[in-house]
């Protein structure tokens, strides 16, 4: 059993378009007098020297990570631990579960959308996921032996954690949705505590596997006893465990120590320069790095060691150290609540916002006028749209309501937040930050307070607007319900907030990344010093063309060939002719792991899909569905302008094949393109009759690989043979091509399944023949499962 699994039972016995922001608050009417626009920004910590003393209250701006910490308490019921979470300065903390079992040991997307933990709540400790706001919760694995201590891989695909479910403890893996747990460690002695690199590509653990616990790092890959894959890092008496990888990948944290009386320490990657981390006196406990680095959380039993029962509670403090009475160590939960184990949420990511025309800022969101658009979803449904044009971001809002609506927008400029408040009045305040916040230097200046749209109030209020880098339409000019606005992108990117009003019912409303209680209104003069937390909003990115990541295409003309194969796969009889009579463009190469990814990144509660632990880039794209080939299709023709093919959902959807826009090839037309066309010089495999040539196969336990490695076909395609299996848009069935059309058959009518072609690196040479037909279930997630793109000349 692990050593914090050890740790772990006496306490149960007897222990994102924007992520959270800390109970932002905005201005929430017309009026000037009645405009509050507060945040609360989370602790920020200089260093603290080892005599530190721990201190409570506000902190100094100067340095914060801000953001939100999970944790697990005993705060509503002594006898039994809940997840929670609070603000990094320990305000607001709410409660996620709520069972008469045990939740412990949260960990986050990377996303921040979602949060892993370990519960009893079905017997043995199990892992189990759920949604930020605690919804959605769900069991993942099922084992005879105790699941623990889950942690997300930092592309959200993968989840490891330690388990003993074959006797010892070990670290496995799982893929996010349960799916495929295998065991990377295989070792006599217990191997827990796993945490991901950043890049992905190594897991440090906790082992005693050479007779005293200590910290290892292996490749994703795990790794038998005795492999160089393993490397011990640390080396010395006390129990070593517990690493924390920095988010930059430069360092680890880790707790070391005799039993019950541990302390933080930081060392290299490569074991070296250890150095004890600053903590006052007392222990420290499981750190946990701040998204930006400066801080590690961590929980304490102090003063004095562990024991049964005792007050813990959970302390912040600064990576680098500080002078005695700083106050940089500071206090976040009460002891008697007894909370544990902070994990901190990840920044935000970047938003890409695609080009597109400049709307008409007139307060109506016209048909036609969004259609480029990045649509976020708000928390009542209602819309968030962002495209950007000529330096400029456009921010368009359509409100799930058929009432009036004030919008705020709060744009971060490095030292300065400037804040546009549109309703009936319309203006715009600053704040400078300051020692202890930040600073009002202009107060709210108000144009155009009457619905008239005068051509002399429309001046006065576009002159005002110009001079503060805005350009916003009046909510009450236009249509109820909707709001437009124009925002200065310099260096094509900036970091905001946004927020709506509605009049009726009476409440805020703003992106779905953001937790409900992050932003609230208040009455009463505007403050002269605010708590914001601009280090969570979200960062609005100006998208060019290019980084879209449009596949290079080749043309295939119309023609003629005999389809399937007298010999070899019984499903590809008989031999028939078909014509293709339209040109058709297709994609030199399969879709890469890359530009799936960044369609992922765009699409609201879209997960990257698993890479099997051997890396993404420029390989593959695997564990694709049809739908979400589909799903790609549509997103990358809306991101050129094109229109769409795909329409309607599951089993009714349907393609139309002369639209302009991306979509996955007929059957008839990929073994056209794979047998080389009208230019085709009768290969097996397409492009040569040396199936090492062309294609990648043959390897059960191999992965995708980069694409156009091999040799092309006579179109100069790629990967037509091997690498990946390619969704075809056809539905399969039996004996279809004794009865099939002769021109530009498109699959019987109705099927379960659809068919795919070109066999993956897993299957023996004969799948990977130009002829040669597959077919899955359009859920099907095969880990050698991808696609290539195809558009209507």
């Amino acid at each position: 059993m692990s050593i914090r699994h050890v740790i772990l039972v006496p306490m149960v016995i007897a222990l994102t378009l924007f992520a959270g922001c800390e109970t932002v608050t905005l201005t929430p009417t017309s009026t000037p007098e009645r405009q509050a626009v507060a945040t609360a920004v989370p602790p920020t910590v200089t260093p603290t020297s080892a005599t530190a003393t721990a201190t409570t209250g506000p902190a100094p701006a100067t340095g914060s990570s801000g953001g939100v910490i999970a944790f697990t308490s005993y705060r509503d019921d002594a006898s039994n631990a809940e997840i929670y979470v609070m603000n990094a300065d320990g305000t607001n903390q709410r409660r996620l579960t709520d069972n008469p079992a045990v939740d412990v040991a949260s960990d986050w997307s990377p996303d921040g959308k979602r949060i892993a933990f370990m519960s009893n709540r079905d017997g043995d400790f199990e892992i189990y996921v759920m949604a930020a706001d605690g919804t959605g919760q769900q069991r993942l694995t099922s084992s005879k032996g105790d699941d623990f201590w889950p942690v997300w891989s930092p592309d959200g695909a993968h989840i490891a954690f330690s388990s003993q479910r074959d006797g010892n403890d070990e670290i496995y893996v799982t893929n996010a949705d349960g799916s495929d747990q295998r065991r990377l460690t295989n070792h006599a002695a217990e191997d827990h505590d796993p945490a991901w690199s950043p890049d992905g590509t190594q897991i440090a653990f906790a082992s005693d596997r050479d007779g005293n616990s200590e910290i290892y790092v292996m490749d994703v890959d795990g790794a038998e006893p005795g492999s160089a894959n393993v490397r011990r890092l640390t080396n010395n008496p006390a129990v070593d465990t517990d690493p924390a990888w920095s988010p930059d990948g430069t360092r680890i944290a880790f707790m070391s120590g005799p039993m019950g009386d541990f302390r933080i320490y930081i060392m290299d990657i490569d074991g070296s320069d250890v150095t004890q981390l600053p903590i006052g006196d007392g222990d420290g406990w499981s750190p946990a790095w701040s998204p930006d680095g400066t801080q590690i959380a961590f929980y304490s039993y102090r003063p004095g060691p562990y024991r049964d029962n005792k007050p813990v509670a959970i302390y912040v403090v600064s990576v680098d150290g500080a002078e005695p009475g700083s106050g940089d160590l500071r206090q976040l939960t009460d002891p008697a609540t007894r909370s544990f184990h902070p994990i901190w949420r990840p920044s935000p990511p970047e938003i890409d916002v695609p080009p597109g025309p400049a709307p008409t800022l007139d307060g109506v969101i016209a048909p036609g006028e969004w259609d480029d658009a990045r649509r976020e979803q708000l928390t009542d449904g209602s819309e968030l749209l962002l495209l950007h044009a000529n330096g400029y971001l456009y921010v368009g809002i359509r409100a799930n309501t058929k009432s009036t609506i004030t919008g705020n927008i709060y744009v971060y400029r490095g030292d300065e937040i400037d804040i546009l408040h549109s309703s009936a009045a319309l203006g715009t305040a600053t704040y400078e930050r300051a020692q202890d916040g930040w600073q009002r230097t202009q107060d709210f200046v108000w144009r155009c307070r009457a619905t008239t749209n005068s051509p002399t109030a429309q001046k006065e209020r576009e002159t005002f607007l110009q001079e503060e880098h805005w350009v916003a339409n009046n909510g009450r000019m236009g249509t109820p319900g909707e709001l437009e606005y124009q925002i200065e992108m310099p260096e094509g990117s900036l970091r905001l907030a946004v927020t709506y009003r509605a009049a009726a019912p009476e409440r805020f409303y703003w992106p779905s990344g953001l937790d409900d209680d992050c932003i609230t209104a208040s009455d009463g003069p505007i403050p002269e010093k605010l708590r914001f937390s601009p280090e969570k909003w979200a960062t609005a990115r100006a998208m060019t063309a290019a980084s879209v990541g449009v596949p290079e295409m080749v043309l295939v003309e119309a023609g003629s060939f005999q389809m399937g194969a007298a010999d070899g796969n019984p499903d590809g009889q008989p031999v028939h002719e078909v014509h293709i009579t339209r040109a058709f463009y297709i994609a030199k190469h399969e879709v890469t792991f890359e530009q799936y990814d960044q369609f992922c990144d765009e699409t609201v509660g879209k997960n990257r899909p698993a890479d099997g632990g051997w890396g993404r880039g420029n390989r593959a794209v695997t564990a694709v569905t049809w739908y979400d080939a589909v799903a790609y299709c549509n997103w990358l023709s809306e991101h050129e302008g094109l229109a769409p093919c795909y329409s309607g959902k599951g089993r009714l959807t349907q393609c139309d094949l002369a639209a302009t826009g991306y979509r996955l090839p007929t059957e008839a037309e990929w073994e056209y393109a794979a047998r080389g066309a009208q230019q085709s010089q009768g290969f097996k495999y397409a492009g040569s009759d040396d199936i090492d040539d062309v294609a990648w196969y043959g390897t059960p336990g191999g992965y995708a690989h980069p694409v156009g490695q091999k040799q092309p076909n006579e179109l100069g395609l790629y990967d037509m043979s091997g690498n990946v299996w390619e969704w075809c848009w056809d539905l399969h069935g039996e004996g279809y091509y004794a009865s099939a059309p002769a021109s530009d058959p498109t699959g019987p009518a109705s099927g379960s399944t659809r068919v795919r072609r070109g066999g993956g690196f897993k299957d023996d040479a004969d799948s990977h023949g130009t002829t040669y037909r597959s077919f899955d279930g359009p859920t099907y997630l095969g880990p050698s499962n991808g696609f290539r793109l195809v558009r209507t000349k």
